[in-house]
């Protein structure tokens, strides 16, 4: 089974001021800084600027930074630039922040843990997770001839107050798409979780590369 990396993205809900969000904003605050002239546009209601492969997103909901064509998960600096932005906002309201690595699995069908796990999907995909009591388990299937075949398996569990892991697995163009999500809740009663992605993307990261290894037997 192959690997093709899609992208890394960090995203923040609450209440944001899309405004604010441009090129100049960035590298004054010395949160972005590149050579590439932005492509795109800032308004008081939607802001989208492209640095190359590296793109900020900002609406009255939501903020995003992407990093797709991506090479190294481990040395993306979009983790960095992402902390800096809320940081230096650090008065905007915020409720959530999460992280999303995802991937294509080319021949997943050569990787037996993929097979049993889209075959049962509530009793196997746990072996391949971590050790955690409780897991909420989502799929979507379609049935043609009596025959049920499983499209799509979502697990989420927690792995601390507040902290949860999302893995997504979907079958999409003869390839399967993986998506691997860590989220930090509670940020709005307590403003100081907002580091914990960056604090701590070391050990995120080597958490999908475990379960990447662990799938691919």
């Amino acid at each position: 089974m192959d690997v093709k990396y899609n992208f890394l993205s960090v995203i923040a809900l609450g209440s944001f001021n899309p405004a604010i969000l441009t090129p100049d904003f960035l590298k004054a605050q010395g949160i972005w800084s590149a050579h590439e002239n932005p492509q795109g546009t800032s308004t008081p209601v939607f802001s989208d600027l492209k640095f190359g492969d590296i793109s900020f997103f900002a609406e009255l909901e939501r903020f995003q930074v992407m990093h797709k064509g991506i090479k190294d998960f481990h040395k993306s600096p979009i983790v960095e630039a992402s902390y800096k932005y809320l940081e230096i906002l650090k008065h905007t309201p915020l409720l959530a922040l999460g992280i999303n690595i995802n991937v294509n699995l080319i021949k997943y069908q050569d990787s037996s843990a993929i097979r049993a796990i889209f075959e049962d999907p509530i009793m196997e995909i746990a072996k391949y997770t971590e050790k955690i009591e409780e897991y909420q388990i989502d799929t979507k299937a379609k049935i043609m001839k009596d025959k049920r075949e499983t499209l799509a398996i979502n697990c989420k569990y927690y792995i601390d107050a507040g902290v949860s892991v999302s893995i997504d697995l979907k079958r999409l163009n003869g390839e399967m798409v993986l998506n691997f999500n860590q989220e930090v809740e509670n940020i709005k009663a307590d403003k100081s979780r907002v580091r914990l992605i960056y604090d701590n993307y070391h050990n995120i990261y080597k958490r999908f590369v475990t379960f990447l290894e662990t799938i691919k037997e």
